[in-house]
């Protein structure tokens, strides 16, 4: 059987140089393996829920939409805030 790799010589330079075929022959194994898929696939149908965890209806609204000082129902975070915008000379 015929090896495919270069004669064997002397010297480091030409270790590293078996070593870089070796990894550069694995990849080019590996690579051409993974498209091995075919132009016969389909996809298979993914039965969905159409609602998210047992909602009785399916929202639009998103959470991150909503001000998130407002999300907080705390009085004192949203007066700290209020304190803020007005105090603050460059949001202004």
């Amino acid at each position: 059987m015929k090896s495919f790799l270069p004669p064997k010589r002397e010297g480091k330079k030409f270790f590293i140089y078996e070593i870089l075929f070796s990894f550069a022959s694995l990849f080019l194994i590996l690579f051409s393996a993974s498209c091995a898929v075919g132009p016969d696939y389909k996809r298979p149908p993914i039965d969905s829920p159409q609602t998210f965890r047992g909602e009785t209806e399916a929202s639009t609204n998103s959470f991150a939409n909503l001000p998130w000082w407002q999300v907080f129902h705390d009085d004192t975070l949203q007066s700290l805030i209020r304190t803020a915008l007005t105090n603050n000379y460059d949001l202004r």
